[in-house]
């Protein structure tokens, strides 16, 4: 079955009707959606801003998240000379002979991010980010918790590890990944004096009919968040208004399959990403959202502590709905 969803794009799968009607089983029975969302790139941003945070503004909610939002662009814009500049210093563990000059490439980088900014824009980013950098630079500072040479995240063992803690009273079942199969067993975790040995791995995925249901939304969800992380809000709305029918329908069960999930248990959905995709994922659920079997489409939506809280402005969404119903 997932062979066939990769055969197409993703805009093309979502008027596929086996597909939609997958999503609208999943969505109508007891089944919830259990993921991770890890951008690799935001985890750098946010180590980053760890260290340009000092104790007395790392108490203040939100400091850190705030630095590395602004960081991530940066980061993002051009990844592989951001890998080879991170490369090039060892990072994460930068020797004390290199971290003056560490700190100061940051310093280019930044003020090269920023001198096409908006002069407010470009006010508040020095005062926010410049200085801490600077600061930074002229105190030598060091990396709090230096690891192994290169390596930003050695293992996904915890993305695994932590629903095995988090739900000890179930039973998981993992596509086969040999690495972590050897590094579960090896570890041994230990749950109210027992071993947690609440899963197993199933060796071929085409006999387990559960693993391959969450192989196709495993496909759509990769698809969508990565989606939301390269795509601003203009083109999130040029793009609600170009599809079809079939295609709202689809995208409207995967958003509320998402939102019965978090609904059911925030811990069910957890990701470590960008401002930008936070926010676009509010933006897209807002947008399309299913309720007595209809389509209602509402506009925007606030995303706080990683709980959606939704509101309308028909003022602004009135236009959309009636296209988007009439289409």
């Amino acid at each position: 079955m997932m062979k066939k969803y990769l055969m197409g794009t993703a805009i093309l799968c979502l008027q596929d009707r086996n597909l939609m009607a997958l999503l609208k089983w999943v969505y109508e029975s007891e089944i919830y959606v259990h993921y991770w969302n890890v951008d690799m790139l935001y985890i750098i941003a946010d180590e980053i801003a760890q260290e340009l945070v000092d104790d007395e503004a790392a108490s203040v909610q939100g400091a850190r998240m705030l630095l590395g939002d602004m960081l991530y662009p940066i980061i993002k814009k051009q990844p592989k000379r951001m890998a080879a500049f991170l490369h090039q210093y060892t990072y994460p563990n930068v020797n004390e002979e290199q971290i003056q000059d560490f700190w100061e490439r940051w310093i280019l980088l930044f003020d090269e991010h920023v001198k096409h900014a908006p002069s407010l824009t470009k006010w508040f980013f020095d005062k926010v980010i410049r200085e801490k950098l600077v600061e930074s630079k002229n105190l030598r500072k060091q990396f709090s918790a230096p690891r192994e040479d290169y390596i930003i995240l050695e293992h996904f063992l915890s993305y695994y590890a932590s629903p095995l803690l988090i739900f000890s009273k179930s039973f998981h079942l993992f596509d086969t990944e040999s690495e972590i199969m050897k590094r579960l067993e090896s570890s041994q975790f230990v749950l109210e004096n027992k071993a947690v040995q609440n899963y197993k791995f199933i060796e071929d995925s085409k006999l387990d009919l559960r693993i391959q249901i969450c192989d196709v939304l495993v496909g759509c969800l990769s698809w969508f968040f990565t989606f939301l992380k390269n795509t601003n809000e203009a083109a999130l709305l040029s793009f609600a208004l170009s599809l079809n029918k079939k295609q709202k329908i689809s995208l409207s069960l995967l958003c509320e399959i998402l939102r019965k999930s978090f609904e059911k248990n925030p811990a069910f959905t957890s990701s470590i990403n960008s401002a930008t995709e936070r926010e676009n994922l509010a933006y897209i659920m807002g947008i399309f959202s299913l309720k007595d079997s209809e389509e209602q489409f509402v506009h925007d939506a606030s995303f706080k502590d990683g709980v959606l809280r939704f509101y309308q402005r028909e003022d602004f969404i009135a236009p959309i709905k009636e296209f988007l119903q009439r289409s």
